[in-house]
């Protein structure tokens, strides 16, 4: 069975490691990461290294940028990803209720910074997902491009130094009515 270019068969990996390099040219991830960065560039590098017969240290890094709008002046600007993850692959692990399993208590109790992934019974792992999912989580809520050294944003010029850059639309209050305002006109009755 023939695997595609961005899944990579974990048992094939030999005991020394393997890196694999994608950019747009290759085009292995293009249909993966074109709805986060359309047809801007990438350059992605992978380095997995099986650690025994089942775990896997993963390395990766990968440089690009997605198109997004500004959240102090609402221009179009290309928002920089420059990631560096390292994570350990663990097989699957069973959730039920009394199940256990490592985490750290804390993300400063991870000295090394690490994650751990999970891989199905398969063991491949898709790499343009893996990508995705990591890009996805780079892109903040309210992106805006970098502060130059004078305080004014780094792709429009505008001064963001002290700027406020809130919106408050004034509305129009109309009087609303007392929601006991029915009650005045009721009658009761009470028959014997």
């Amino acid at each position: 069975m023939k695997f595609p270019a961005h899944q990579i068969k974990l048992k094939e990996i030999p005991p020394e490691g393997k890196t694999y390099s994608y950019s747009r040219a290759t085009g292995e991830l293009n249909n993966s990461l074109k709805d986060l960065i359309e047809l801007h560039e990438y350059q992605a590098e992978v380095f997995i290294k099986p650690l025994n017969s089942k775990d896997f240290e993963l390395k990766a890094a990968i440089r690009t940028f997605a198109p997004d709008i500004c959240s102090r002046c609402g221009l179009d600007f290309k928002f920089n990803i420059n990631l560096k993850l390292s994570e350990i692959m663990i097989p699957e692990q069973p959730q039920d209720r009394t199940g256990k399993y490592v985490r750290v208590n804390h993300l400063s109790d991870n000295s090394e910074n690490r994650e751990s992934l999970e891989y199905d019974s398969t063991a491949v792992l898709d790499i343009g997902e893996y990508f995705h999912g990591q890009l996805g989580l780079a892109i903040p809520v309210n992106p805006a491009p970098p502060v130059n050294a004078q305080g004014n944003c780094g792709d429009c010029g505008v001064r963001v130094l002290g700027a406020s850059f809130n919106y408050d639309e004034v509305l129009e209050e109309t009087p609303q009515p007392s929601p006991f305002a029915v009650l005045q006109d009721l009658k009761v009755q009470i028959k014997k």
